[in-house]
């Protein structure tokens, strides 16, 4: 039987657990990869910023202590170490990437890839001729159209900060634009973010969102929703953003630091997909079927943020380790992400899985909504979060659980139970009759189903 080669394009999350499953399943597998080892989450999305995150968080602490009857000492922060940390933190979770594809006998091929036909591929002056090929490219930051943009700090370039910037504009109220918001005010930074909606975190349920928006305006970051950001001017360290609010009004924003945060695309534009005679739509985004095959050359398949798909890193590598068996046992396997958490590190966490209230209301789906705030939590109350929620949504016809919304210290923990309940079919009956652990945050999972508010 001929030996069957795979060739991967990318060696992030997606890409390697796609060749790692490929490489078990008896494949000879390359990896292409021009840069270092694990990708963007690993180097210059949620572990630094996680990391950052920490630091931040723990800062802000000290400023309560006193709630709790300990006295700070006047505690300070360092932003080298701070920024030591970050680094430390990479590296200790990195581990050894190249020795991880080593042990699969996986080759790193260092190089971008580019297609020269539907069969092959071309990395530095190699060809490969494939019988697979997996595109795990990731995704690239998105910069608007707008006027002045090379001013703009993206958020690679915030995470390296030679210091704390003492203003700090941030256009996107999404997941990257709250991160940050949360990490530098707690550091002192004077924060304003701008919304081109109505609310921060649209993605995400509207109650939950505004808990978290109503946390940073308290810690004194300026929201600016239904803003419009028409050009920036200046130059870096006393940049200029002049925007137009609902009313139609304008204003100019100075600040020492501008972060662009508006999302990500799938980074595709160095393959000469046309070549490979490889499918795009409108917007330039793969077309795949359910399993993230090509539809129209089938040797190729994607996987992670080059999908176009949930851009989280469990996410990539579910898809990533689910692209690699399909190819490798023939057997194609649909990729579903309706159980997939989700988690903002702002203040307070944000978490989510499955559906929310509006989008049960708008498919049409009988459902009841289960709340329970923090102003009756016993570790709330211990802890001084009197601000939070879990938000649960249950369907009626079953009881089943179709999705969690958490605000609250420890969201990132708690919305696990909930995937694992959606998952396994867990009913209302099933959350309400769970005796939750007192006092802790999990305890308001049963409390919400009980109608404990």
């Amino acid at each position: 039987m001929a030996e069957k080669i795979a060739l991967v394009i990318g060696a992030g999350s997606a890409g390697c657990s796609a060749a790692v499953e490929l490489a078990r399943s008896g494949w000879r597998v390359a990896i292409a990869e021009p840069g270092g080892v694990g990708g963007t989450c690993l180097w210059a999305g949620c572990v630094p910023k996680k990391a950052l995150y920490v630091s931040a968080n723990a800062y802000r602490e000290l400023g309560r202590d006193r709630t709790f009857g300990v006295e700070p000492n006047g505690g300070s922060f360092a932003w080298r170490e701070i920024m030591a940390w970050k680094r430390h933190a990479q590296s200790t979770v990195a581990g050894d990437q190249e020795a991880l594809l080593a042990r699969h006998g996986i080759e790193h091929v260092r190089g971008s890839a580019r297609f020269v036909s539907p069969t092959q591929a071309r990395v530095g002056e190699r060809v490969f001729c494939a019988d697979a090929f997996v595109i795990a490219t990731g995704a690239r930051t998105i910069l608007p159209p707008i006027p002045g943009v090379e001013l703009a700090d993206t958020s690679g370039a915030a995470l390296s900060y030679r210091d704390v910037p003492a203003s700090l504009v941030i256009v996107g109220a999404g997941y990257i634009g709250l991160e940050f918001a949360a990490a530098f005010s707690a550091l002192g930074t004077k924060v304003t973010l701008i919304a081109h909606g109505d609310r921060v975190l649209p993605m995400f349920d509207a109650e939950v969102a505004g808990v978290s928006a109503a946390l940073l305006a308290e810690e004194g970051v300026d929201i600016r929703t239904n803003t419009t950001t028409l050009a920036f001017g200046g130059a870096r360290g006393a940049v200029v953003a002049r925007v137009r609010d609902a009313s139609g009004a304008e204003s100019e924003l100075r600040s020492e630091r501008l972060l662009v945060a508006v999302g990500r695309r799938p980074d595709l534009g160095a393959l000469d997909l046309a070549a490979a005679d490889v499918a795009v739509d409108e917007r330039g985004r793969l077309v795949l079927d359910e399993t993230q095959r090509s539809t129209s050359n089938p040797r190729v398949w994607a996987a992670g943020d080059a999908a176009g798909t949930v851009q989280l890193k469990p996410a990539a590598e579910m898809a990533g380790a689910l692209v690699g068996r399909s190819v490798g046992s023939g057997a194609a396997m649909p990729i579903a992400y309706d159980t997939v958490p989700s988690t903002v590190f702002t203040l307070p966490q944000i978490a989510q899985v499955g559906i929310t209230e509006a989008q049960a209301a708008d498919r049409g789906i009988a459902h009841r909504v289960c709340r329970q705030r923090f102003d009756t939590l016993g570790s709330a109350i211990i802890d001084d979060v009197r601000t939070g929620l879990i938000k649960l949504v249950f369907a009626e016809r079953d009881g089943r659980l179709l999705g969690a919304a958490i605000a609250s210290p420890h969201a990132s923990e708690l919305v696990y139970a909930c995937a694992l309940g959606m998952r396994t079919g867990a009913t209302f009956e099933d959350v309400r009759e769970t005796v939750g652990v007192h006092a802790a945050y999990s305890e308001g999972m049963q409390y919400a189903a009980l109608g404990q508010l």
